[in-house]
């Protein structure tokens, strides 16, 4: 003799994530040795789409009560907010039967659900086929007339067990099921063990929670030091931009430099070439002093000059005299000029080794002595 088998219990909110990850077999370790992970592809869901979707049962739950509640009173934290039931045979009714017959029953367990608690309160109807016996899970808001009650639907142990004859009537008896003993202590056993289930899947939640608590702190962990390390690249990079800008502001001082040495090069090189210039005067005295008068921003010039100066018309020892000043003279220039050379040189060294390290990244002028 086969039964036709409806249980169903009080639901808070506390246990609703539980009994998701129970229903849709969640990742992870499931306590439940009836389980057969080889068989769980075949478990399918019967209310809305038909196909197990990324969803949260408690926030569909909050969602139908905001929406279908008449009061606008805080719901109580003990309050019922979903109730769960099952709906199965005795196990020898499966045997030799096919999953499409198996799915017509379900269907119409699920048919009489809808009619029993509203098809707009029901939140999933899922059926197991990785278990021992096939069975189904339904889930449903107990809300009546704007209420949310668990009274509503049962009232007191008259109330379930009446839900339970209509059950056999709409679902057990079509299939030639016969309803169970009322009051019989295996619908006990059953709740107890659905109980146990239940808070076994709560332990294993909690250990989950607490894994995760401990990998965010280790994730927490390297995300500091991530962020300090940028940090620390950060204020390198400052740093290099600030000796790079210091290394720029020295090649523009060494090149003004460099170009104001360069400009004294050539006025000191074009003085001596005008002094030249006047050379083939040098044996008509009072000519070559004409032509070095002309030369009027010529210091070469002005201090052969100045030797002579009261002398109005030269003569041949005028022009020796200047003579040895302009030598003298000149002889100064061309080590000024040597001076100059060499420092615009090393300016010039000094300039390009900054610009390679600027170039490449690697700020090291300071190390080798340059003069910031």
């Amino acid at each position: 003799m086969s039964y036709v088998i409806a249980r169903v219990i009080k639901v808070k909110s506390t246990a609703i994530g539980a009994m998701q990850y129970h229903n849709d077999r969640a990742p992870g370790e499931h306590l439940n040795p009836d389980i057969d992970p080889t068989r769980t592809h075949l478990n399918y869901e019967l209310h809305g789409e038909g196909c197990f979707l990324p969803r949260k049962y408690a926030a569909e739950v909050d969602e139908r009560i905001a929406a279908n509640r008449a009061s606008g009173r805080k719901v109580r934290k003990d309050a019922v907010k979903l109730v769960e039931g099952i709906i199965t045979a005795s196990p020898e009714f499966f045997e030799g039967k096919s999953e499409e017959e198996c799915r017509r029953f379900f269907e119409d367990a699920y048919e009489f659900v809808c009619a029993e608690m509203g098809a707009e309160n029901v939140i999933h109807f899922t059926v197991h086929m990785d278990e021992t016996t096939p069975h189904a899970h339904w889930g449903a808001v107990p809300i009546k007339d704007g209420r949310l009650s668990w009274k509503a639907f049962f009232d007191g142990r008259g109330g379930l067990s009446a839900f339970q004859d209509r059950c056999f009537e709409k679902v057990g008896k079509p299939w030639g099921l016969d309803r169970g003993e009322k009051h019989s202590g295996r619908r006990y056993r059953e709740t107890a063990e659905m109980k146990r289930d239940l808070e076994q899947e709560v332990e294993e939640l909690r250990e989950q929670k607490a894994a995760l608590i401990d990998e965010i702190a280790y994730k927490d962990g390297q995300l500091y030091e991530l962020q300090d390390a940028v940090v620390s690249k950060e204020i390198e990079i400052e740093q290099l931009k600030s000796e790079v800008k210091r290394q720029r502001s020295t090649i523009d001082r060494l090149e003004r430099t460099i170009s104001g040495l360069e400009e004294r090069l050539d006025k000191a090189i074009g003085n001596i070439i005008e002094i030249a210039d006047t050379m083939r005067w040098r044996f008509e005295p009072q000519n070559w002093r004409k032509a070095l008068s002309r030369l009027v921003d010529n210091p070469i010039a002005h201090a052969a000059l100045a030797v002579r100066q009261n002398v109005a018309r030269w003569v041949e020892k005028d022009a020796r005299a200047a003579d040895r000043v302009i030598k003298r003279e000149v002889k100064s220039v061309r080590k000024e000029l040597g001076a100059l050379a060499a420092e615009a040189q090393q300016m010039r060294t000094s300039a390009k080794q900054l610009e390679n390290e600027r170039s490449s990244g690697r700020p090291e002028s300071r190390s080798k002595g340059v003069d910031r």
